[in-house]
Parts: structure tokens; C-alpha cells; sequence
């Protein structure tokens, strides 16, 4: 399972390379210095403490991830079918994080690959796998880490800061330090693998 977790990472980095800009490529390098083993879920306390498989967190849809990763178009497919390959052998979590808006119970799931509390262990970046269904607004939220996202499959209204787009596949999203966004997916459900760097134990908060 560490082959796979390790493709996705880094066919990850190769696409934030190929977009260039210095904030990706900043990324890109701090992926190229990860040295460190695959922890398997339940194999490390850190990981213990969340740990979910796939089937539990999606109970309630139980097809939503493999409809996400079969909607993936060619020029995303494979990095869809890297995580359906490790799709239930990692830890997944469910949002939303502590002092949410009410009605975000379950909104969306995230695995953490790569981080302080990841299966690969980094002290200074984080990337991971994130899946919200259809039909769910994500409210403005912003955090201490600049982030980016590739989105692999689905679409959203996506706000970031002062610029209002449609999420689509292929797209790279960046968000620098503190800058408010906001997700709403309408009749699909948006797959993306995403990465913070900077200060990644920094504030999190709404609005």
C-alpha cells in the first residue's frame, strides 16, 4: 500500500511542478525532501486517534467516492484511480472542524497522507485526499497555511478572496496565507487531493 500512497504524492508534486509559479514549486520541494516510512492506520497513536476506513465514513453513500473517481476525465484519471487504489487502506476523517456553522455534520471527508499527522511523516507540509458531495456549501473559512488544491473530479463555485471561478478538473487552486474561501458543489461531488505549507500548525477559523 506504500506504493500507492507514494505515486499519489508524487504524481502530486509533478503536477504543481508542471504549473510552475514559486509558491508550487516551494511545495513541490518540500515533497522531494519527505524521507520517511508508510505508517498504516492503527500502526502510529497519532493516526489511532481518527481512525476511520472509508466504509464507515461513507455509510450513508456508500458509492459517492467510486462515482467521484469513475467521473474523473482522462486528463485526471490517473491520479483517480492512484486514490482508489488506497482508498480503504488509510485513515479517513469527517468535517467539520471544531466551532463550524451548523449543518456541516458529515459535509465532506479528508485523508491525511503527508503531515505531523500523516501516513508519511513531514514537519513542514501537508497533502491529502478531500471528497465533498453533491449539494454542500462550505462557508468562508481561511487558515495560517497557504494551501493549494487540484481538483481530480466534479465541479464547485469557488470563491477565493476577491476572484469567483468554477472548480473543474485539472484546475490548480491557490490559496495564500489567511485568504478566505468558499466550496459549493451542486449536482456532483468534488475530488481533490490538497497541500498546505508555511505555517501548517497555525489558526484555523470561519468566516
Amino acid at each position: 500500500m506504500s506504493d500507492a500512497v507514494y505515486d499519489l504524492i508524487n504524481a502530486y508534486r509533478d503536477r504543481l511542478t508542471g504549473q510552475g509559479g514559486a509558491p508550487a514549486l516551494q511545495l513541490a520541494g518540500a515533497f522531494d525532501r519527505i524521507d520517511a516510512k508508510f505508517r498504516p492506520p492503527g500502526s502510529d497513536p497519532i493516526l489511532e486517534s481518527a481512525l476511520e476506513t472509508a466504509a464507515k465514513v461513507f455509510d450513508g453513500q456508500p458509492d459517492i467516492l467510486a462515482d467521484a473517481i469513475s467521473a474523473a476525465p482522462p486528463e485526471t484519471a490517473q491520479l483517480a484511480a492512484m486514490i482508489g487504489a488506497l482508498a480503504d487502506h488509510v485513515t479517513w476523517c469527517e468535517g467539520p472542524r471544531e466551532g463550524a456553522p451548523d449543518g456541516l455534520e458529515g459535509a465532506y471527508a479528508y485523508v491525511i497522507l503527508v503531515g505531523p499527522n500523516g501516513h508519511v511523516d513531514a514537519p513542514d507540509c501537508r497533502m491529502g485526499v478531500y471528497l465533498q458531495p453533491p449539494g454542500i456549501h462550505y462557508p468562508a473559512h481561511a487558515h495560517d497555511a497557504e494551501e493549494f488544491y487540484l481538483i481530480i473530479s466534479g465541479k464547485a463555485d469557488w470563491q477565493a478572496g476577491e476572484r469567483s471561478f468554477t472548480a473543474e478538473p485539472g484546475h490548480v487552486i491557490h490559496h495564500a496565507p489567511a485568504e478566505s474561501h468558499v466550496m459549493t458543489t451542486t449536482d456532483t461531488a468534488l475530488l481533490g487531493c490538497w497541500a498546505w505549507q508555511g505555517d501548517i500548525m497555525g489558526d484555523y477559523w470561519w468566516g
